[in-house]
């Protein structure tokens, strides 16, 4: 079986539509080939790499300079089936192309709520199968396609979720605190320095939890910065009270390091409106790894982490609320942190890549 996995871009950005291609692409079984470039959805000018998996676990990397190359490598290859896990119209043109020369079928897995709630169906009216990773944004995405009249298969699939932990795990988050702060109360918000993540609220909250005497705590972030004027905003927030050292902006993590960051903090803090959440693979890594984690009280993730017990509801960007989680999480720190490392091995067992790719590898199967 050739399957070709194409992923949103050709580095991590951390993200479901990135990492989930990359953790089935190494546990398939089959000739697995997976594709991916910057931007791949907006241009064909940058870089496309291809990755492809032979049946003995080699692998072979090319480079393309363009769509053209690549439709051309794709018609080589003569795959059995299509797994999109991005949108675009030239790959969609690409795919379609692909899908109608060899009568393959099409999956297409919706990683954000941007594609369900945006003007991206015109792209899926060719895909065979469109899949989701929670119950939640399931429903929500046959509701939408009941509105415009569209009849597909929609079924939810959880995304894979790779633990790593282990001694370089270890060393690499013993560094990482040290760096930050090996004596502080650590507080953790990943994701892209935007308006709509709640980084703001946070940062009032933490600032309220040291102008009310906690003083060892420290607020780190890390992911994108696409605006200088977000970053000087979280920082003027510090400077403005004289805590200009109770925060640290990392930037940019590459994937394979952030395990080392969920692991050394205290607490994972991810207060979005959860516009674009389907899953969240940073709650169910920082959860894997033992961290407490506290989360947007509303839809995907309330559903999978919120109510089965395993991560603290939070009223979306919410001042007053973070404020009063965190304040619990840190009084009450050694209870709920052993309460998350007795569950971790739950995230494990359910989530594992090995067993996400098991799923798959029937799916695919079915549609052959």
């Amino acid at each position: 079986m050739k399957v070709l996995l194409e992923k949103f871009s050709s580095y991590g950005i951390c993200c479901g539509a990135d990492v989930v291609p990359e953790n089935l692409w190494k546990y398939l079984e089959g000739e697995i080939y997976l594709i991916g470039g910057l931007n791949l959805y907006y241009t064909g000018r940058e870089i496309i790499s291809l990755k492809r998996k032979t049946y003995n676990g080699k692998y072979k990397y090319k480079e393309m300079n363009n769509f053209e190359e690549a439709k051309n490598e794709i018609k080589e290859i003569k795959p059995n089936i299509i797994h999109s896990h991005t949108r675009g119209e030239k790959l969609t043109e690409i795919n379609k192309e692909i899908k109608e020369s060899y009568n393959i079928p099409w999956i297409h897995t919706i990683h954000g709520f941007d594609e369900i709630n945006g003007n991206y169906f015109e792209h899926f009216k060719n895909v065979d199968l469109l899949t989701t990773p929670s119950p939640y944004s399931a429903e929500k995405l046959e509701e939408k396609l009941e509105t415009l009249n569209i009849e597909k298969l929609v079924i939810p699939v959880p995304n894979p979720i790779e633990i790593k932990n282990d001694s370089d795990i270890l060393r690499k988050s013993e560094k990482i605190r040290n760096n930050l702060g090996k004596e502080e109360f650590l507080i953790l918000i990943p994701g892209r320095l935007q308006e709509d993540k709640g980084f703001f609220e946070t940062a009032d909250a933490v600032i309220e939890l040291l102008n009310e005497g906690y003083k060892d705590v420290k607020l780190i972030h890390i992911g994108f910065i696409f605006s200088d004027n977000e970053k000087k905003k979280l920082e003027n927030k510090f400077k403005k009270t004289g805590y200009e050292d109770k925060l640290c902006i990392c930037g940019y993590v590459p994937s394979e390091d952030l395990s080392g960051y969920y692991k050394a903090v205290n607490v994972v803090c991810i207060p979005s409106d959860t516009t674009n959440e389907t899953f969240s693979l940073a709650v169910g890594e920082a959860l894997g790894l033992g961290t407490p984690v506290i989360t947007s009280n509303i839809g995907a993730t309330k559903e999978l982490w919120v109510d089965t017990g395993f991560a603290i509801g939070v009223e979306p960007k919410n001042k007053d609320d973070i404020f009063e989680k965190l304040k619990y999480v840190y009084e009450n720190y050694e209870k709920i942190k052993s309460s998350i490392e007795n569950k971790k091995y739950i995230i494990e067992r359910d989530f594992h890549p090995v067993k996400i790719s098991k799923i798959w590898e029937k799916i695919y199967q079915n549609f052959l």
